[in-house]
């Protein structure tokens, strides 16, 4: 027989178990898909039936009006903003070419993988994949850069690695993602995540607008359209999907601005950036700040930044890792680096994330998503409190707030305040249940 001790002991132990937020909430799978340079208004390109992939995949889930990128608007800034929901100045990428005065070390994308799998780049911020590690779930990872790098400790449990040259086809991007599905039925993995270039890359090449770039997106429509007949058989994979940035047409062969017109590169120590592309990292050599500045500051199609004056809505100036001096070229403009007179590409991205050419997509779909929904459009780094709660992790600091993107959710965020407000209302009857019993 049970003593009044026991019966009490018995009572908090319920309680407990009746406390714990995790036990309120089973969780579903997660698919992740990053499709680089997708452009937010591409649709238009497309009469009314001609995309059925997206088309089905608004009428099963969710649409923002578009996704708005962190500054500077490039992948390896705006793949960390989103995945770990930090600012550039706080998680520290930024740029896809950086130098690190504190290592004494460059980051090229690309051009010098084992500089940049150093750990110290990417430990300014703790990306979902780890998040989720670290609280023992499972990641499967496709070409996603950044995924076969140590990061504060830890990997996901299977990383294929991206390679540049050639970059993944579509054949190569539909067969990860049977992979990846795959994986997630047959118990192996909780979060798969798969990365595509196809549509950013002929961005680049040909213009946001062209032939060549329309081709791509049927294609990825197709891909896509094959994807959810798979995932309709399967009632508990959410799949969120977006990109980085979005891309403008050069404004002609005229649209590339040669600093050295103006200035001895001489006076400059070091200089980050692309070839020809829209932002220049600048570190001058010593006494040099002021005279380049000067020589600058009044040259057509650009702005040149102290990195103090950088405008503080980028969120872009409090790293150790920004320049002395930063030019952004104006839209549809590139900056000239020596030894170059000219450009093939016709379309850039990079430039102010105010911009609307800017603007990259995002789309989900799952148990936890509302469904034939279009909302406003949002932060990428909102995108990480978001994959945090529909997989029941526990989400590190940063910048995003759940409650900015709660109207995506199909329960909004009210799952995780019934948690809270059940725990303190159980600990407010445990301590009167310990109260009257101290007194008997």
């Amino acid at each position: 027989m049970l003593h009044g001790k026991q019966h009490f002991c018995l009572l908090i132990a319920i309680l407990i178990q009746i406390c714990d937020g995790k036990s309120a909430k089973s969780n579903n799978k997660l698919m992740v898909l990053m499709i680089d340079g997708f452009k937010w208004d591409y649709f238009d390109l497309f009469e009314e039936g001609e995309l059925p992939g997206f088309e089905k995949w608004k009428s099963v889930g969710v649409q923002a009006e578009y996704l708005k990128p962190a500054f500077p608007t490039f992948t390896f800034v705006n793949l960390y903003s989103a995945m770990t929901g930090l600012h550039p100045e706080s998680h520290g990428m930024v740029h896809n070419y950086m130098w690190d005065e504190v290592h004494q070390s460059e980051f090229l994308i690309g051009d010098n993988r084992p500089e940049q799998d150093q750990a110290f780049w990417w430990d300014g911020g703790e990306p979902f994949w780890i998040t989720a590690k670290r609280q023992e779930l499972s990641s499967y990872m496709w070409y996603w850069n950044g995924c076969e790098v140590e990061i504060r400790g830890l990997r996901p449990d299977f990383c294929d690695v991206y390679q540049d040259n050639p970059n993944p086809s579509k054949d190569d991007f539909s067969a990860a993602l049977g992979e990846a599905v795959a994986v997630m039925t047959n118990g192996s993995a909780d979060i798969t995540a798969v990365y595509y270039e196809q549509i950013d890359a002929w961005g680049h090449d040909a213009g946001p607008g062209s032939d060549e770039v329309i081709a791509r997106i049927r294609e990825l429509d197709q891909i896509l359209l094959d994807l959810q007949v798979d995932l309709d058989q399967h009632d508990d994979i959410n799949v969120v999907m977006f990109s980085d940035h979005g891309m403008s047409q050069r404004v002609s062969q005229n649209g590339l601005v040669d600093i050295m017109e103006y200035i001895d590169w001489q006076t400059i120590d070091k200089a980050y950036g692309s070839k020809a592309g829209p932002v220049l990292q600048i570190w001058p050599e010593e006494g040099m700040n002021e005279l380049i500045y000067d020589a600058l500051k009044e040259v057509d199609h650009m702005t040149i930044y102290r990195k103090e004056d950088i405008p503080e809505r980028y969120h872009y100036k409090d790293h150790y890792r920004v320049s002395p001096l930063l030019i952004v070229a104006d839209e549809g403009y590139s900056i000239l680096r020596p030894n170059l007179t000219s450009s093939a590409d016709e379309g850039w991205h990079g430039y102010d994330n105010d911009l609307e050419s800017m603007r990259g997509i995002f789309f989900a779909r799952g148990p936890d998503f509302v469904s034939k929904s279009t909302v406003a459009g949002f932060e990428n780094i909102e995108i990480y409190n978001l994959m945090c709660h529909v997989t029941g992790v526990t989400a590190a600091p940063n910048n995003g707030s759940l409650d900015n993107v709660c109207h995506v959710l199909k329960d909004g965020c009210s799952s995780g305040d019934i948690a809270t407000h059940l725990s303190v209302n159980h600990f407010m009857l445990i301590s009167l249940l310990i109260s009257v019993f101290v007194c008997m």
